[in-house]
């Protein structure tokens, strides 16, 4: 028995078709029908249908015994899988064998000239048998042509005119070498002069006259860059001429003599045969902790403190010890003086732990000297007291010696001042 809404809804679906039929919709009702009749067939077909199962990943299948024989991750955390962690002592001993060992390993494979100071291996000179050079010449490499090579400074301070241990070729800077590169649209001449304290770099251009200088080969290049407004940044050894080995050669075959050619081949300096009072004084200098090579040799040639130059580190530590006030002014030179290199001064380590070690390394011994003055004092008072007292000392054992004379004499016979005997 149907319901009063299934009722409800068949007498308004009549109304509505004898209404279109009325309107002559009775086609286009039909149409609807059958519209929903292919609605109602594919729902039906697909309701019958089966499901069919979402399609995996392309792979190898495994079985469950494999993934149960599976071995544990590798990722799982060290203590899990046994591993005991070593101590810090140990571990800190550990990485520094290893660091030892790498080093070696390192120096062995690059041979006698060793690394440079990022770790490449140092390139050696080879010396071609039947090759004659003379400047000018120009380097295919980079284009800079050699006007002259100059001459080997084998003067005071002449192990400051060798290169770095930065450099790939061991080598020395001559005084006099010139050359020139087109660069910037400009031709640039570089030349290496002798200064007070090591080679000078100068890169002029040859336009304009300006002439940047500086203490290494790309300090002026540098500055060069920076007075275009490139951004750009070059090696100076490399735009000098010395990163190619026709440069290497030619300075080896026609300017080194047979002690520093050996010097150049096996990475090392070559100084003078007799050093100066100022290199002197800056090789006992530089045994002071956190002094270099140039700040033993600024301080060497300094007057700066106490008004002379002082002859070596027991100079300094005499003047350094007389007042706190000169401990002050060393102190101040080491921080603030132009005579230092600005790098130096900017160092944090430099201005905040190594330059108060050093004035404080001369102060170390300010004690010390003082008990010793002290003691050489004392000694001497003691001295002149014992000199006063001797001649004291003698004239009472005299006394003492003519006493026991008397007595041993007879009786009324005195013995007088004259050592003679007079009867009473």
């Amino acid at each position: 028995m149907e319901n009063e809404y299934e009722a409800e809804r068949a007498r308004r679906i009549a109304e509505n078709k004898a209404k279109m039929a009325q309107l002559g919709l009775a086609d286009a009702s039909a149409a609807v029908a059958k519209a929903a009749d292919i609605q109602s067939m594919i729902a039906t077909s697909f309701a019958d249908r089966p499901r069919t199962k979402t399609r995996k990943p392309s792979g190898k299948r495994r079985s469950s015994s494999e993934r149960q024989t599976r071995p544990a991750s590798l990722r799982e955390s060290k203590r899990l899988r046994g591993y005991t962690a070593p101590a810090p002592a140990d571990a800190a001993a550990g990485a520094l064998l290893e660091a030892a060992a790498e080093a070696a390993t390192a120096v062995e494979a690059a041979g006698p000239l060793g690394t440079t100071t990022k770790g490449k291996p140092r390139k050696a000179i080879t010396l071609p048998k039947n090759t004659v050079f003379a400047a000018p010449f120009t380097l295919r490499s980079i284009g800079t042509t050699i006007l002259e090579l100059g001459a080997v400074h084998r003067g005071e301070w002449a192990q400051l005119y060798w290169s770095n241990r930065g450099c790939l070729h061991h080598h020395a800077y001559p005084v006099g070498y010139r050359a020139t590169k087109e660069m910037f649209g400009r031709t640039y001449e570089m030349c290496i002069d002798a200064g007070a304290t090591g080679p000078v770099f100068s890169v002029r251009d040859l336009s304009t006259g300006r002439r940047f200088s500086g203490t290494s080969p790309t300090k002026p290049w540098t500055d060069v860059c920076i007075a275009q407004k490139t951004g750009q940044r070059i090696s100076g050894p490399l735009f000098f001429g010395f990163s190619d080995p026709l440069t290497q050669q030619a300075i080896a075959k026609c300017l080194y003599n047979e002690r520093e050619l050996a010097a150049a081949l096996a990475g090392e300096v070559v100084e003078a045969e007799e050093l100066s009072p100022e290199e002197q004084a800056a090789k006992e200098i530089e045994v002071l902790e956190g002094v270099g090579e140039k700040t033993a040799m600024i301080l060497a040639r300094t007057t700066a403190l106490g008004g002379q130059k002082h002859s070596g580190i027991a100079s300094m530590k005499r003047w350094v010890v007389e007042s706190d006030e000169n401990a002050a002014t060393l102190l101040n030179f080491l921080l603030t003086s132009e005579e230092i290199p600005e790098m130096t001064r900017r160092w944090h380590a430099w201005s905040h732990r190594i330059a108060a070690r050093i004035v404080g390394q001369l102060l170390g011994d300010k004690k010390e000297a003082a008990e010793e003055n002290v003691s050489k004092k004392d000694a001497l008072e003691e001295r002149i007291l014992e000199e006063e007292a001797a001649p004291k000392e003698n004239v009472e054992g005299e006394l003492q010696q003519q006493q026991q004379e008397q007595k041993a004499l007879p009786a009324g016979v005195i013995r007088s001042p004259g050592n003679s005997k007079v009867a009473a």
